[in-house]
């Protein structure tokens, strides 16, 4: 990627809802089902979603048995502070219970936690990125600035590059990156969060991580064990991803217990409500699903990358988690309107990702599915290509 289409990427405004092309408005997230519908004109049930990050495997089974419970706890008002679900993710997590405060999804506590910063800080958020971090910091009227990793080096950070921008960031208040991260599937080397935990202790800047997609990585790569230790961190996770339960929104945040008793006292009572109260401890002892989970993905995650790394025409990023990046290779302007219209014509939804600071319209992010949509996609995508669309 050349500078001035860098430049041109970084300029983009973030409080615009969609990315316009000469044909197509693409949604601004991830599985926008009406959007695609309206853009497809194919039946519902013609549609498969890739593009958007959920557990391949579907809610447990357990779900299943919980309507009746769930029905029933509608009549009724939920824990105002989620009590029980609390002492639940803290078992799950081994973490005390008083470093947790559980959010309406992890995007509610994303969009509380710059409510405590300093307006008077600029927050350095690590690009590109899920772009509610940066509406959050705007909406707070917080400054912000971008620390850009580069496609060319499959978007690794250089921890010593990092650490000496960031030392050149005057009024340096906060930092926000995504671990896994979305949509470029990369994760930091532990060495590197470690180092740059260090650096933000020492300056007294808040870093704020993002392990959304966590459960869905091989390696033991979470840093939530550190996060109620220390002052300065604060770790974003989410139930709502892993355990395919988008409806029911459902997110956790841990920080020391000082600062989670200062943030507790702004979230108002019933944030979460009664199904995700209900679903919430029931699913998390399911130890067998995350074990299939982790396996499942382990091997397709293999699959899908050897195959579409076999497709010249395109150049797809390693990745840790439940989804992959790529990157058409022909710079023509048309050809990324006429393939994402090619896949959707197919009842096949993919995230074209130009409104990610750093990337363009070029750039796409596919979620794994079963084996046999993944399969379709694959095949749909080189056909695609052999038939020069």
């Amino acid at each position: 990627m050349n500078s001035s289409r860098r430049s041109s990427s970084l300029s983009k405004n973030r409080t615009s809802h969609s990315i316009q092309t000469e044909k197509t408005v693409y949604p601004d997230h991830g599985g926008d089902w009406h959007s695609a519908l309206t853009l497809s004109k194919l039946p519902a049930d013609e549609l498969i979603d890739f593009s958007v990050s959920l557990n391949p495997l579907g809610p447990p089974e357990i779900t299943a048995d919980l309507t009746n419970q769930i029905i029933n706890g509608l009549e009724r008002y939920p824990e105002p502070r989620s009590d029980k679900l609390k002492e639940c993710f803290a078992k799950f997590r081994d973490i005390p219970k008083s470093s947790i405060l559980a959010g309406n999804g992890s995007n509610e506590l994303i969009h509380l936690i710059p409510r405590f910063l300093s307006q008077e800080k600029k927050c350095v958020i690590v690009e590109p990125t899920f772009s509610e971090y940066g509406s959050a910091i705007q909406s707070a009227k917080i400054p912000q600035a971008q620390y850009l990793l580069k496609p060319e080096n499959n978007f690794r950070e250089n921890i010593e590059a990092f650490l000496f921008y960031l030392q050149s960031v005057e009024n340096l208040g906060s930092v926000i990156l995504g671990h896994p991260n979305s949509p470029t599937g990369h994760i930091w080397a532990m060495e590197s969060l470690f180092s740059l935990k260090k650096f933000c202790e020492r300056k007294n800047i808040f870093l704020i991580i993002d392990e959304a997609f966590i459960d869905f990585c091989d390696k033991p790569i979470s840093f939530i064990q550190e996060a109620h230790q220390s002052k300065n961190l604060i770790v974003l996770q989410s139930l709502t991803k892993l355990y395919c339960i988008p409806g029911a929104r459902l997110g956790f945040c841990i920080m020391h217990p000082e600062n989670a008793r200062h943030i507790e006292n702004a979230i108002p009572p019933w944030n979460v409500n009664s199904i995700a109260q209900t679903l919430g401890p029931k699913i998390l002892e399911d130890t067998q699903y995350l074990e299939q989970t982790r396996s499942f993905l382990s091997k397709e995650r293999k699959i899908i990358f050897s195959a579409l790394n076999s497709i010249n025409a395109i150049k797809i990023f390693p990745s840790e988690t439940n989804f992959f990046l790529f990157k058409l290779i022909d710079d023509n302007p048309d050809l990324s309107d006429r393939f994402f219209k090619s896949l959707l014509t197919q009842g096949l939804i993919i995230r074209n990702c130009g409104n990610f600071s750093g990337l363009d319209n070029s750039f796409f992010r596919i979620a794994i599915q079963t084996e046999e949509k993944n399969q379709k996609l694959v095949q749909a995508i080189e056909s695609s290509f052999q038939h020069g669309k």
